[in-house]
């Protein structure tokens, strides 16, 4: 085999692998994938795990959980290029101890997914967030709205940019 070829067939390969890799630190999308199949059949929908952790809700492996000032349970914002950044807890919530269910549901995403809500905001990680107990993106205004860290009191947040606001060159999302 010549270098050329075998040089061709590891860009293939990588290829394929990037292509089939997903924006969410777990390997799968949060909250853990698809709801529906291309035949019509509506699958089970994934359960996310939420927790609370100092106050704060928490994702399926413990990282924050965020809100967009400008999604509502009717209107979610934040598609493409912005999901990629702030992925979206997706499918029905599996609650920890002491949250109140009654703050909880689900909003239909445009793409007809299903997206965890609290008090009517659907719920995001933020992918900079690298560890459990990280809130890089709290604070953080981008054209679409300000994201801030939900927290367990659903209290109105306090206003004005995080510590480390975090850097895009996606310029303004889909919004």
């Amino acid at each position: 085999m010549s270098m050329r070829s075998a040089i061709a067939i590891t860009a293939g390969a990588l290829a394929v692998v990037t292509a089939c890799s997903s924006s969410s630190k777990s390997g799968a999308p949060a909250g853990g994938g698809s709801s529906s199949s291309s035949g019509g059949q509506t699958s089970a929908s994934p359960v996310a795990s939420i927790a609370s952790s100092g106050g704060v809700l928490t994702g399926p492996h413990g990282h924050t959980l965020y809100f967009n000032t400008v999604d509502t349970a009717t209107k979610i914002s934040c598609t493409g290029v912005c999901a990629s950044e702030w992925p979206p807890l997706t499918g029905s919530a599996a609650l920890g101890s002491g949250l109140d269910a009654g703050k909880f549901g689900t909003a239909t995403r445009p793409d007809g997914g299903k997206q965890v809500t609290f008090d009517g905001h659907p719920l995001y990680e933020f992918s900079q967030d690298m560890a459990a107990g990280d809130k890089k993106g709290d604070g953080f205004a981008d054209q679409g709205g300000t994201w801030h860290v939900a927290s367990v009191s659903g209290a109105a947040p306090a206003t004005g940019p995080s510590s480390a606001p975090p850097s895009s060159s996606s310029g303004g999302y889909n919004y």
